[in-house]
């Protein structure tokens, strides 16, 4: 029916050397949004990338093997003169993440 598509493993990323998970708020011109949540997309380390409401346009969530390489990557990023601003915050510590819940199906009524 489409709703599984596909199986991912769960991915230890501290095991595997990314320590940091940083999260970033982009404020952009508003005819470069496409653009720009594509470079996010297709940036090896974002983690997911989000077209929001609110303060801010696009919120991605990027994982990075320690500050100084989530500084070097973001600065990167966020030089493109369409993104208006930026905040990122650092994850002190993940309480849930990757977490899956049970849907309901026709048969649970």
């Amino acid at each position: 029916m489409g709703v599984i598509q596909g199986y991912t493993p769960i991915v230890d990323y501290d095991a595997a050397g990314y320590d940091v998970t940083a999260v970033m708020h982009l404020k952009v011109e508003g005819n470069a949004l496409g653009e720009i949540t594509e470079t996010l997309r297709d940036h090896s380390q974002m983690m997911s990338v989000y077209e929001v409401t609110g303060d801010y346009d696009i919120i991605a969530i990027g994982k990075f093997k320690d500050t100084d390489d989530m500084n070097d990557r973001i600065k990167v990023l966020v030089t493109d003169p369409d993104i208006k601003q930026s905040n990122t915050s650092i994850v002190l510590n993940s309480v849930a993440e990757n977490e899956q819940f049970e849907l309901e199906t026709e048969s649970d009524d």
